[in-house]
Protein backbone atom coordinates (compact mmCIF):
# COMPACT_ATOMS: atom_id res chain seq x y z
CA UNK A 1 0.00 0.00 0.00
CA UNK A 2 1.38 3.39 -1.00
CA UNK A 3 2.54 5.72 1.76
CA UNK A 4 1.91 9.45 1.92
CA UNK A 5 5.47 10.15 0.76
CA UNK A 6 5.06 7.77 -2.19
CA UNK A 7 1.87 9.50 -3.29
CA UNK A 8 3.71 12.83 -3.25
CA UNK A 9 6.44 11.29 -5.44
CA UNK A 10 3.85 9.93 -7.89
CA UNK A 11 2.27 13.40 -8.20
CA UNK A 12 5.71 14.88 -8.96
CA UNK A 13 6.51 12.10 -11.44
CA UNK A 14 3.29 12.66 -13.37
CA UNK A 15 4.05 16.39 -13.50
CA UNK A 16 7.47 15.65 -15.01
CA UNK A 17 5.92 13.44 -17.69
CA UNK A 18 3.36 16.16 -18.49
CA UNK A 19 6.28 18.44 -19.31
CA UNK A 20 7.82 15.76 -21.53
CA UNK A 21 4.55 15.19 -23.33
CA UNK A 22 4.27 18.89 -24.21
CA UNK A 23 7.78 19.11 -25.68
CA UNK A 24 8.09 19.67 -29.45
CA UNK A 25 9.40 16.81 -31.65
CA UNK A 26 10.98 17.01 -35.15
CA UNK A 27 8.69 14.54 -36.91
CA UNK A 28 5.65 12.28 -36.58
CA UNK A 29 7.58 9.19 -35.50
CA UNK A 30 9.58 11.02 -32.85
CA UNK A 31 6.39 12.62 -31.54
CA UNK A 32 4.54 9.29 -31.33
CA UNK A 33 7.47 7.53 -29.62
CA UNK A 34 7.86 10.32 -27.07
CA UNK A 35 4.15 10.20 -26.25
CA UNK A 36 4.21 6.42 -25.88
CA UNK A 37 7.19 6.67 -23.52
CA UNK A 38 5.51 9.30 -21.31
CA UNK A 39 2.16 7.51 -21.14
CA UNK A 40 3.83 4.15 -20.45
CA UNK A 41 5.93 5.73 -17.69
CA UNK A 42 2.85 7.20 -16.01
CA UNK A 43 0.95 3.92 -16.29
CA UNK A 44 3.84 2.29 -14.45
CA UNK A 45 3.59 4.86 -11.64
CA UNK A 46 -0.14 4.59 -11.00
CA UNK A 47 -1.10 2.57 -7.93
CA UNK A 48 -4.35 2.07 -6.11
CA UNK A 49 -4.94 4.84 -3.50
CA UNK A 50 -4.21 3.58 0.04
CA UNK A 51 -6.93 2.29 2.32
CA UNK A 52 -8.91 -0.90 2.86
CA UNK A 53 -12.59 0.07 3.01
CA UNK A 54 -13.82 -3.32 4.28
CA UNK A 55 -11.46 -3.25 7.25
CA UNK A 56 -12.33 0.40 7.90
CA UNK A 57 -16.03 -0.48 7.93
CA UNK A 58 -15.35 -3.35 10.34
CA UNK A 59 -13.46 -0.99 12.65
CA UNK A 60 -16.27 1.56 12.46
CA UNK A 61 -18.77 -1.15 13.36
CA UNK A 62 -16.60 -2.11 16.33
CA UNK A 63 -16.67 1.45 17.63
CA UNK A 64 -20.43 1.58 17.08
CA UNK A 65 -20.94 -1.69 18.98
CA UNK A 66 -18.73 -0.42 21.79
CA UNK A 67 -20.91 2.70 22.07
CA UNK A 68 -23.98 0.47 22.27
CA UNK A 69 -22.39 -1.71 24.96
CA UNK A 70 -21.57 1.42 26.97
CA UNK A 71 -25.22 2.50 26.73
CA UNK A 72 -26.38 -0.83 28.17
CA UNK A 73 -23.79 -0.65 30.95
CA UNK A 74 -24.89 2.88 31.81
CA UNK A 75 -28.50 1.72 32.13
CA UNK A 76 -27.42 -1.12 34.47
CA UNK A 77 -25.29 1.18 36.59
CA UNK A 78 -28.11 3.70 36.89
CA UNK A 79 -30.45 0.94 38.11
CA UNK A 80 -27.91 0.06 40.79
CA UNK A 81 -27.61 3.71 41.82
CA UNK A 82 -31.32 4.44 41.89
CA UNK A 83 -32.72 1.18 43.31
CA UNK A 84 -30.30 -1.40 44.63
CA UNK A 85 -27.99 0.80 46.72
CA UNK A 86 -30.75 2.68 48.57
CA UNK A 87 -32.33 -0.67 49.44
CA UNK A 88 -29.08 -2.18 50.74
CA UNK A 89 -27.43 0.82 52.40
CA UNK A 90 -29.69 3.29 54.18
CA UNK A 91 -27.29 5.91 55.60
CA UNK A 92 -25.35 9.00 54.67
CA UNK A 93 -22.52 6.73 53.54
CA UNK A 94 -25.01 4.90 51.37
CA UNK A 95 -26.05 8.19 49.81
CA UNK A 96 -22.40 8.99 49.03
CA UNK A 97 -21.91 5.56 47.50
CA UNK A 98 -25.00 6.10 45.38
CA UNK A 99 -23.59 9.41 44.13
CA UNK A 100 -20.28 7.75 43.23
CA UNK A 101 -21.98 4.96 41.30
CA UNK A 102 -24.26 7.45 39.54
CA UNK A 103 -21.26 9.58 38.60
CA UNK A 104 -19.55 6.47 37.23
CA UNK A 105 -22.56 5.83 35.04
CA UNK A 106 -22.46 9.40 33.77
CA UNK A 107 -18.72 9.08 33.09
CA UNK A 108 -19.33 5.99 30.99
CA UNK A 109 -22.21 7.72 29.23
CA UNK A 110 -19.86 10.55 28.21
CA UNK A 111 -17.72 8.12 26.20
CA UNK A 112 -20.55 7.45 23.76
CA UNK A 113 -20.07 10.67 21.72
CA UNK A 114 -16.39 9.81 21.26
CA UNK A 115 -17.30 6.30 20.08
CA UNK A 116 -19.83 7.70 17.62
CA UNK A 117 -17.36 10.27 16.37
CA UNK A 118 -14.76 7.58 15.67
CA UNK A 119 -17.29 5.33 13.94
CA UNK A 120 -18.57 8.18 11.75
CA UNK A 121 -15.04 9.28 10.78
CA UNK A 122 -14.04 5.74 9.81
CA UNK A 123 -17.20 5.10 7.77
CA UNK A 124 -16.81 8.36 5.87
CA UNK A 125 -13.17 7.56 5.17
CA UNK A 126 -14.04 4.06 3.96
CA UNK A 127 -16.59 5.54 1.55
CA UNK A 128 -14.06 8.03 0.21
CA UNK A 129 -11.46 5.29 -0.25
CA UNK A 130 -13.98 3.32 -2.32
CA UNK A 131 -14.78 6.35 -4.43
CA UNK A 132 -11.09 7.17 -5.05
CA UNK A 133 -10.32 3.54 -5.90
CA UNK A 134 -13.11 3.58 -8.51
CA UNK A 135 -11.81 6.83 -10.02
CA UNK A 136 -8.29 5.38 -10.17
CA UNK A 137 -9.42 2.25 -11.99
CA UNK A 138 -11.54 4.14 -14.54
CA UNK A 139 -8.83 6.68 -15.31
CA UNK A 140 -6.13 4.03 -15.55
CA UNK A 141 -8.19 2.12 -18.13
CA UNK A 142 -8.84 5.29 -20.14
CA UNK A 143 -5.11 6.02 -20.20
CA UNK A 144 -4.42 2.49 -21.46
CA UNK A 145 -6.85 3.16 -24.32
CA UNK A 146 -5.04 6.42 -25.16
CA UNK A 147 -1.73 4.51 -25.23
CA UNK A 148 -3.11 1.95 -27.68
CA UNK A 149 -4.61 4.65 -29.91
CA UNK A 150 -1.31 6.54 -29.88
CA UNK A 151 0.56 3.46 -31.08
CA UNK A 152 -1.76 3.30 -34.12
CA UNK A 153 -1.95 7.06 -34.84
CA UNK A 154 -0.74 8.09 -38.31
CA UNK A 155 -1.23 11.88 -38.35
CA UNK A 156 -0.12 14.92 -36.39
CA UNK A 157 -3.74 15.97 -35.87
CA UNK A 158 -4.57 12.60 -34.30
CA UNK A 159 -1.48 12.77 -32.06
CA UNK A 160 -2.39 16.29 -30.95
CA UNK A 161 -5.84 15.15 -29.87
CA UNK A 162 -4.40 12.13 -28.06
CA UNK A 163 -1.79 14.29 -26.29
CA UNK A 164 -4.54 16.56 -24.94
CA UNK A 165 -6.50 13.55 -23.70
CA UNK A 166 -3.37 12.09 -22.07
CA UNK A 167 -2.54 15.38 -20.32
CA UNK A 168 -6.08 15.61 -18.97
CA UNK A 169 -5.88 12.05 -17.63
CA UNK A 170 -2.49 12.82 -16.07
CA UNK A 171 -4.12 15.71 -14.24
CA UNK A 172 -7.13 13.64 -13.14
CA UNK A 173 -4.88 10.91 -11.75
CA UNK A 174 -2.88 13.49 -9.82
CA UNK A 175 -6.14 14.73 -8.34
CA UNK A 176 -6.99 11.23 -7.12
CA UNK A 177 -3.79 11.17 -5.08
CA UNK A 178 -4.20 14.73 -3.80
CA UNK A 179 -7.72 13.86 -2.61
CA UNK A 180 -6.37 10.71 -0.99
CA UNK A 181 -3.84 12.78 0.98
CA UNK A 182 -6.56 15.22 2.06
CA UNK A 183 -8.83 12.37 3.15
CA UNK A 184 -6.00 10.91 5.22
CA UNK A 185 -5.32 14.25 6.92
CA UNK A 186 -9.03 14.66 7.68
CA UNK A 187 -9.24 11.21 9.28
CA UNK A 188 -6.15 11.91 11.40
CA UNK A 189 -7.65 15.19 12.69
CA UNK A 190 -10.95 13.53 13.57
CA UNK A 191 -9.30 10.60 15.37
CA UNK A 192 -7.09 13.04 17.29
CA UNK A 193 -10.27 14.64 18.55
CA UNK A 194 -11.42 11.24 19.77
CA UNK A 195 -8.04 10.77 21.44
CA UNK A 196 -8.31 14.12 23.22
CA UNK A 197 -11.64 13.05 24.65
CA UNK A 198 -10.26 9.70 25.74
CA UNK A 199 -7.55 11.50 27.74
CA UNK A 200 -10.32 12.44 30.15
CA UNK A 201 -9.96 9.03 31.76
CA UNK A 202 -6.75 10.27 33.39
CA UNK A 203 -8.78 12.58 35.57
CA UNK A 204 -10.21 11.69 38.95
CA UNK A 205 -13.59 13.19 39.68
CA UNK A 206 -16.64 13.75 37.60
CA UNK A 207 -16.09 17.46 36.97
CA UNK A 208 -12.77 16.98 35.21
CA UNK A 209 -14.07 14.12 33.11
CA UNK A 210 -17.08 16.12 31.99
CA UNK A 211 -14.85 19.05 31.15
CA UNK A 212 -12.82 17.11 28.64
CA UNK A 213 -15.52 14.90 27.21
CA UNK A 214 -18.22 17.51 26.86
CA UNK A 215 -16.43 20.83 26.60
CA UNK A 216 -16.29 21.32 22.87
CA UNK A 217 -17.72 24.56 21.63
CA UNK A 218 -19.27 24.50 18.18
CA UNK A 219 -18.28 27.17 15.71
CA UNK A 220 -19.50 26.98 12.14
CA UNK A 221 -20.80 23.47 12.83
CA UNK A 222 -17.32 22.19 13.74
CA UNK A 223 -15.88 21.02 17.03
CA UNK A 224 -13.50 23.37 18.80
CA UNK A 225 -11.50 21.60 21.50
CA UNK A 226 -10.91 23.74 24.59
CA UNK A 227 -8.30 21.50 26.21
CA UNK A 228 -5.55 20.11 24.01
CA UNK A 229 -4.39 16.57 24.69
CA UNK A 230 -1.15 17.78 26.29
CA UNK A 231 -3.02 20.28 28.47
CA UNK A 232 -5.39 17.56 29.65
CA UNK A 233 -2.48 15.31 30.60
CA UNK A 234 -0.66 18.14 32.34
CA UNK A 235 -3.72 19.16 34.35
CA UNK A 236 -4.24 15.53 35.39
CA UNK A 237 -0.61 15.17 36.50
CA UNK A 238 -0.71 18.47 38.38
CA UNK A 239 -3.89 17.44 40.14
CA UNK A 240 -2.32 14.21 41.35
CA UNK A 241 0.44 16.22 43.03
CA UNK A 242 -1.88 18.60 44.88
CA UNK A 243 -2.29 18.28 48.62
CA UNK A 244 -5.67 16.98 49.90
CA UNK A 245 -6.65 20.53 50.84
CA UNK A 246 -5.66 21.89 47.41
CA UNK A 247 -7.46 19.06 45.65
CA UNK A 248 -10.60 19.78 47.62
CA UNK A 249 -10.31 23.43 46.68
CA UNK A 250 -9.94 22.61 42.98
CA UNK A 251 -12.85 20.18 43.15
CA UNK A 252 -14.99 22.91 44.69
CA UNK A 253 -14.06 25.31 41.88
CA UNK A 254 -14.95 22.69 39.26
CA UNK A 255 -18.22 21.81 40.98
CA UNK A 256 -19.21 25.47 41.16
CA UNK A 257 -18.52 26.05 37.46
CA UNK A 258 -21.87 26.57 35.67
CA UNK A 259 -21.07 24.43 32.61
CA UNK A 260 -18.57 21.77 31.49
CA UNK A 261 -17.10 24.43 29.18
CA UNK A 262 -16.28 26.59 32.21
CA UNK A 263 -14.71 23.56 33.90
CA UNK A 264 -12.53 22.99 30.86
CA UNK A 265 -11.25 26.58 30.91
CA UNK A 266 -10.37 26.28 34.61
CA UNK A 267 -8.38 23.11 33.95
CA UNK A 268 -6.74 24.80 30.96
CA UNK A 269 -5.61 27.63 33.25
CA UNK A 270 -4.18 25.10 35.73
CA UNK A 271 -2.32 23.28 32.94
CA UNK A 272 -0.84 26.55 31.69
CA UNK A 273 0.88 27.39 34.96
CA UNK A 274 -1.66 29.43 36.94
CA UNK A 275 -1.87 29.06 40.72
CA UNK A 276 -5.05 27.94 42.44
CA UNK A 277 -5.51 31.53 43.62
CA UNK A 278 -5.33 32.72 40.02
CA UNK A 279 -7.65 29.93 38.83
CA UNK A 280 -10.12 30.96 41.53
CA UNK A 281 -10.07 34.59 40.38
CA UNK A 282 -10.49 33.44 36.78
CA UNK A 283 -13.49 31.29 37.78
CA UNK A 284 -15.10 34.35 39.35
CA UNK A 285 -14.42 36.44 36.25
CA UNK A 286 -15.97 34.03 33.74
CA UNK A 287 -18.82 32.53 35.78
CA UNK A 288 -21.45 34.81 34.20
CA UNK A 289 -20.09 34.45 30.66
CA UNK A 290 -21.88 32.07 28.29
CA UNK A 291 -20.05 29.13 26.69
CA UNK A 292 -20.62 30.80 23.31
CA UNK A 293 -18.94 33.98 24.53
CA UNK A 294 -15.99 32.01 25.90
CA UNK A 295 -15.63 30.10 22.61
CA UNK A 296 -15.42 33.34 20.64
CA UNK A 297 -12.46 34.72 22.60
CA UNK A 298 -9.38 34.08 20.39
CA UNK A 299 -7.03 32.90 23.15
CA UNK A 300 -8.51 33.31 26.61
CA UNK A 301 -5.59 31.60 28.37
CA UNK A 302 -1.91 31.59 27.46
CA UNK A 303 1.03 29.91 29.24
CA UNK A 304 2.68 31.66 32.15
CA UNK A 305 6.32 32.65 31.56
CA UNK A 306 7.69 32.23 35.07
CA UNK A 307 10.36 34.57 36.52
CA UNK A 308 13.74 32.82 36.71
CA UNK A 309 15.89 35.37 38.52
CA UNK A 310 15.88 37.78 41.44
CA UNK A 311 16.13 40.61 38.91
CA UNK A 312 12.82 39.63 37.41
CA UNK A 313 11.19 39.49 40.85
CA UNK A 314 12.60 42.95 41.56
CA UNK A 315 11.08 44.20 38.33
CA UNK A 316 7.72 42.78 39.38
CA UNK A 317 7.99 44.64 42.69
CA UNK A 318 8.74 47.88 40.86
CA UNK A 319 5.72 47.34 38.63
CA UNK A 320 3.56 46.74 41.70
CA UNK A 321 4.47 50.20 43.01
CA UNK A 322 2.83 51.63 39.91
CA UNK A 323 -0.20 49.41 40.47
CA UNK A 324 -0.72 50.75 43.98
CA UNK A 325 -1.89 54.03 42.43
CA UNK A 326 -5.00 52.28 41.12
CA UNK A 327 -5.43 49.40 43.56
CA UNK A 328 -4.72 49.86 47.30
CA UNK A 329 -4.80 46.08 47.80
CA UNK A 330 -2.03 45.41 45.30
CA UNK A 331 0.86 45.16 47.77
CA UNK A 332 -0.82 42.70 50.11
CA UNK A 333 -2.16 40.65 47.22
CA UNK A 334 1.22 40.38 45.57
CA UNK A 335 2.77 39.18 48.81
CA UNK A 336 0.30 36.31 48.77
CA UNK A 337 0.45 35.43 45.10
CA UNK A 338 4.23 35.55 44.61
CA UNK A 339 4.03 36.78 41.05
CA UNK A 340 1.32 34.44 39.79
CA UNK A 341 -0.87 35.53 36.88
CA UNK A 342 -4.60 35.52 36.41
CA UNK A 343 -6.06 34.38 33.07
CA UNK A 344 -7.77 37.00 30.91
CA UNK A 345 -11.26 36.37 32.20
CA UNK A 346 -12.88 39.78 32.56
CA UNK A 347 -13.48 42.66 34.98
CA UNK A 348 -12.84 41.65 38.58
CA UNK A 349 -15.62 42.03 41.15
CA UNK A 350 -14.29 45.37 42.39
CA UNK A 351 -14.40 46.85 38.90
CA UNK A 352 -10.76 47.92 39.06
CA UNK A 353 -7.66 46.52 37.45
CA UNK A 354 -6.44 43.12 38.63
CA UNK A 355 -5.06 43.16 42.18
CA UNK A 356 -1.46 42.91 41.05
CA UNK A 357 0.54 43.93 38.03
CA UNK A 358 1.76 40.37 37.93
CA UNK A 359 -1.82 39.23 37.43
CA UNK A 360 -3.05 40.29 34.01
CA UNK A 361 -6.67 40.29 33.05
CA UNK A 362 -8.21 43.46 34.42
CA UNK A 363 -10.22 44.50 31.36
CA UNK A 364 -13.35 42.84 30.10
CA UNK A 365 -12.28 40.58 27.22
CA UNK A 366 -15.44 41.45 25.33
CA UNK A 367 -14.23 45.04 25.01
CA UNK A 368 -17.72 46.17 26.10
CA UNK A 369 -17.04 47.00 29.75
CA UNK A 370 -18.00 50.66 30.26
CA UNK A 371 -15.10 50.96 32.72
CA UNK A 372 -12.62 49.72 30.13
CA UNK A 373 -10.71 52.63 28.62
CA UNK A 374 -8.56 50.40 26.44
CA UNK A 375 -5.53 50.54 28.74
CA UNK A 376 -4.76 48.78 31.98
CA UNK A 377 -4.65 50.92 35.09
CA UNK A 378 -0.94 50.37 35.63
CA UNK A 379 0.22 50.83 32.05
CA UNK A 380 3.23 53.11 32.53
CA UNK A 381 5.15 52.02 29.45
CA UNK A 382 4.76 52.69 25.75
CA UNK A 383 1.81 51.02 24.05
CA UNK A 384 1.43 49.85 20.48
CA UNK A 385 -1.26 47.93 18.61
CA UNK A 386 -4.79 47.75 19.91
CA UNK A 387 -6.61 47.73 23.24
CA UNK A 388 -3.72 48.96 25.36
CA UNK A 389 -1.29 46.10 24.82
CA UNK A 390 1.84 46.98 26.73
CA UNK A 391 5.08 46.54 24.84
CA UNK A 392 7.61 48.81 26.46
CA UNK A 393 9.57 49.88 29.54
CA UNK A 394 9.17 46.77 31.71
CA UNK A 395 11.84 44.14 31.57
CA UNK A 396 9.50 41.26 32.40
CA UNK A 397 6.93 41.54 29.63
CA UNK A 398 5.37 38.24 30.58
CA UNK A 399 4.10 39.83 33.78
CA UNK A 400 2.39 42.81 32.16
CA UNK A 401 -1.37 43.35 32.24
CA UNK A 402 -3.37 42.72 29.10
CA UNK A 403 -6.46 44.45 27.75
CA UNK A 404 -8.67 42.80 25.17
CA UNK A 405 -7.43 39.21 24.66
CA UNK A 406 -7.37 39.83 20.90
CA UNK A 407 -4.28 42.00 21.39
CA UNK A 408 -0.84 41.21 22.76
CA UNK A 409 -1.62 37.53 23.36
CA UNK A 410 1.97 36.53 22.75
CA UNK A 411 3.24 38.86 25.48
CA UNK A 412 2.86 35.91 27.84
CA UNK A 413 3.04 32.96 25.42
CA UNK A 414 6.43 34.22 24.21
CA UNK A 415 7.44 37.71 25.38
CA UNK A 416 10.81 37.65 23.64
CA UNK A 417 10.18 36.98 19.95
CA UNK A 418 9.25 40.54 18.96
CA UNK A 419 12.71 41.71 20.10
CA UNK A 420 14.14 39.62 17.24
CA UNK A 421 11.63 40.83 14.63
CA UNK A 422 14.43 42.14 12.37
CA UNK A 423 16.57 38.98 12.63
CA UNK A 424 16.99 36.21 10.07
CA UNK A 425 15.76 32.71 11.07
CA UNK A 426 19.04 31.73 12.74
CA UNK A 427 19.05 35.01 14.65
CA UNK A 428 15.46 34.45 15.81
CA UNK A 429 16.32 30.91 17.01
CA UNK A 430 19.49 32.06 18.79
CA UNK A 431 17.63 34.91 20.46
CA UNK A 432 14.87 32.64 21.74
CA UNK A 433 17.39 30.09 22.99
CA UNK A 434 18.73 32.70 25.43
CA UNK A 435 15.37 32.31 27.16
CA UNK A 436 15.03 28.54 26.83
CA UNK A 437 14.43 28.04 30.56
CA UNK A 438 11.46 30.41 30.50
CA UNK A 439 10.09 29.03 27.21
CA UNK A 440 10.58 25.41 28.23
CA UNK A 441 12.36 24.43 25.00
CA UNK A 442 15.18 25.33 22.62
CA UNK A 443 14.52 26.35 19.03
CA UNK A 444 16.01 25.65 15.62
CA UNK A 445 15.29 27.35 12.30
CA UNK A 446 13.99 25.57 9.23
CA UNK A 447 13.72 26.96 5.73
CA UNK A 448 10.56 26.27 3.74
CA UNK A 449 11.52 25.38 0.17
CA UNK A 450 8.50 26.56 -1.81
CA UNK A 451 9.59 24.58 -4.86
CA UNK A 452 9.36 21.36 -2.85
CA UNK A 453 5.86 20.46 -1.70
CA UNK A 454 7.27 17.93 0.80
CA UNK A 455 9.36 20.65 2.44
CA UNK A 456 6.36 22.94 2.75
CA UNK A 457 3.97 20.33 4.18
CA UNK A 458 6.46 18.77 6.60
CA UNK A 459 7.66 22.08 8.06
CA UNK A 460 4.19 23.51 8.47
CA UNK A 461 2.66 20.33 9.88
CA UNK A 462 5.48 20.32 12.45
CA UNK A 463 4.64 23.96 13.26
CA UNK A 464 0.99 23.13 13.96
CA UNK A 465 2.01 20.06 16.01
CA UNK A 466 4.33 22.23 18.12
CA UNK A 467 1.53 24.70 18.85
CA UNK A 468 -0.81 21.85 19.79
CA UNK A 469 1.82 20.84 22.36
CA UNK A 470 1.73 24.29 23.92
CA UNK A 471 4.69 25.97 22.17
CA UNK A 472 4.66 29.14 20.11
CA UNK A 473 6.28 29.14 16.65
CA UNK A 474 7.76 32.17 14.84
CA UNK A 475 6.81 32.10 11.15
CA UNK A 476 8.54 34.24 8.50
CA UNK A 477 6.51 35.30 5.48
CA UNK A 478 7.17 37.22 2.28
CA UNK A 479 10.13 37.53 -0.09
CA UNK A 480 13.46 39.35 -0.10
CA UNK A 481 13.54 42.61 1.85
CA UNK A 482 9.79 42.55 2.47
CA UNK A 483 9.88 39.53 4.79
CA UNK A 484 8.30 39.84 8.23
CA UNK A 485 7.73 37.66 11.26
CA UNK A 486 4.45 36.41 12.73
CA UNK A 487 4.03 34.25 15.85
CA UNK A 488 1.82 31.17 15.64
CA UNK A 489 0.27 30.99 19.12
CA UNK A 490 -2.75 28.71 19.00
CA UNK A 491 -5.80 27.43 17.20
CA UNK A 492 -9.51 28.14 17.21
CA UNK A 493 -11.34 25.26 15.55
CA UNK A 494 -10.10 25.05 11.96
CA UNK A 495 -8.34 28.42 12.20
CA UNK A 496 -4.79 29.12 13.40
CA UNK A 497 -4.11 32.24 15.45
CA UNK A 498 -1.07 34.43 14.76
CA UNK A 499 0.25 37.56 16.47
CA UNK A 500 2.47 40.16 14.82
CA UNK A 501 5.06 42.35 16.62
CA UNK A 502 2.50 45.16 16.94
CA UNK A 503 0.03 42.94 18.78
CA UNK A 504 -2.47 42.51 15.94
CA UNK A 505 -4.12 39.09 15.77
CA UNK A 506 -4.41 37.35 12.40
CA UNK A 507 -6.54 34.27 11.76
CA UNK A 508 -5.63 31.86 8.97
CA UNK A 509 -7.41 28.68 7.88
CA UNK A 510 -5.29 25.69 8.87
CA UNK A 511 -5.53 24.20 5.38
CA UNK A 512 -4.28 27.45 3.83
CA UNK A 513 -1.32 27.56 6.20
CA UNK A 514 -0.44 23.92 5.51
CA UNK A 515 -0.34 24.82 1.83
CA UNK A 516 2.33 27.41 2.65
CA UNK A 517 0.34 30.62 2.38
CA UNK A 518 -1.02 33.20 4.82
CA UNK A 519 -2.90 35.14 2.12
CA UNK A 520 -3.58 35.53 -1.59
CA UNK A 521 -0.23 36.90 -2.76
CA UNK A 522 3.47 36.05 -2.68
CA UNK A 523 4.03 38.54 0.13
CA UNK A 524 2.05 36.18 2.36
CA UNK A 525 3.88 32.96 1.45
CA UNK A 526 5.75 31.24 4.28
CA UNK A 527 9.54 31.22 3.84
CA UNK A 528 10.86 29.95 7.21
CA UNK A 529 9.70 28.65 10.58
CA UNK A 530 11.53 28.49 13.92
CA UNK A 531 10.56 25.28 15.69
CA UNK A 532 11.16 23.67 19.07
CA UNK A 533 14.26 21.50 18.69
CA UNK A 534 12.43 18.19 18.73
CA UNK A 535 10.76 19.20 15.45
CA UNK A 536 13.47 21.42 13.91
CA UNK A 537 15.39 19.13 11.56
CA UNK A 538 17.22 21.64 9.41
CA UNK A 539 18.68 25.09 9.85
CA UNK A 540 17.49 27.96 7.69
CA UNK A 541 19.86 30.38 6.05
CA UNK A 542 19.49 34.14 6.16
Amino acid sequence: MATEAQLEEIIKGIEAQSTELKAARPNLTARRNAMLTSIYTVLGMLVRPPGRPKQLDDLADAFGRLGGQVEKLVDNVEVIARKRLPELWESSAGLSAREVVSATGKLMDRTQPAMRMAAKALREHAEQVRELAGQHERRYNRLVNVYNETAAADSREKLKDLAERALRLFELNQQVYRNSLKANDKLIKELKEVQRRAVAQRFEGMGAVNAVLLATATKGGKFKTILTEDEAKKAADLRKNLSPEENARLSALLSAAPTPEHQAYLLKALANGYSLDAVGKFAEQIKNKSPEWLANQPNLITPVAKPTSDNQNNNNQNNNQNQNATDPNATNQNANDQGQQTPQGGQNPAGSSSPSSSQPGGSDPSGQDPNNTGKSGNDTGNTTGQNGNTTGNTSDQSQQPDGDPTGGISARANPYWSDMATENPEGMANGLNKHSSELGTTYGAREVDRSDNDSVKTALKDSVAAVDKGHSVPVRIGEGDSQEWMLLIGRDGDELIFDNPEGKVVRVKEDDFLNGCMGDDKKSAVSSVVLPKDTAKATASA
